[in-house]
C-alpha cells in the first residue's frame, strides 16, 4: 500500500519487516565510514546493493525494487547512519550530470525515530515525511531533500537510485 504526497513523493508502507531491517543494520555497520563534511553522518559506498548480493543477502534489495515498482535498475545503494553527535541540514539533489539518468530516489526507513523522517525543499516550502520504520519512500531525483536536523536518537536509513 502506498500513499502519494504533492510533489510527485510517495510512500510504500510496511515493506520489509523487522528481521530485514535488522540484516540490512547488521549488514551496514562494519562498512559505515565519514564520507565528507558534505555527507550527513556515516556512510557506506554506494555499491551497498552487490555487497548484499555477494552476502546471499539480495533478496531483500529486490523486495524492495518490486514494491516501490518504479523498473530500470539500482545505480546506487547505500546506507546511512546519523545520530545527535552529527546531525546537521545537507540539502542535496541525485540528479546530476555523473550519474545515470535517474527514474526516482527511495529513502528507506530502517531504524530512528518516526518524526524524523526526510525534509523536502521546493519553491522554498519545506516538506516533511515520516519515517515510518519499514517503510520506502521515492522521490523524484532533482527533488531538493536533507536528513531533518532534530534527530534526538540514532537513525538507520537506507538511499536507493533507480536508473532508467
Amino acid at each position: 500500500m502506498f500513499f502519494k504526497l504533492s510533489n510527485g513523493i510517495k510512500t510504500f508502507y510496511n515493506v520489509l519487516n523487522q528481521d530485514e531491517l535488522d540484516i540490512i543494520i547488521r549488514e551496514s555497520i562494519p562498512l559505515l565510514e565519514k564520507i565528507s563534511p558534505g555527507h550527513p553522518g556515516l556512510q557506506t559506498n554506494p555499491m551497498f546493493h552487490i555487497h548484499m548480493m555477494k552476502n546471499g543477502r539480495y533478496d531483500i534489495i529486490d523486495k524492495i525494487h518490486k514494491s516501490v515498482n518504479v523498473g530500470g535498475w539500482i545505480s546506487k545503494c547505500w546506507v546511512n547512519y546519523t545520530d545527535p553527535t552529527m546531525r546537521y541540514s545537507t540539502w542535496h539533489i541525485h540528479m546530476r550530470p555523473e550519474n545515470p539518468p535517474l527514474r526516482c530516489t527511495s529513502v528507506v526507513y530502517l531504524k530512528g525515530e518516526e518524526r524524523c523522517g526526510t525534509l523536502f525543499r521546493k519553491n522554498n516550502r519545506i516538506y516533511k515525511t515520516k519515517g515510518k520504520i519499514g517503510s520506502v519512500v521515492t522521490i523524484p531525483p532533482h527533488l531538493e531533500h536533507s536528513v531533518p536536523e532534530d534527530i534526538i536518537k540514532p537513525r538507520f536509513s537506507m538511499a536507493i537510485d533507480f536508473a532508467v
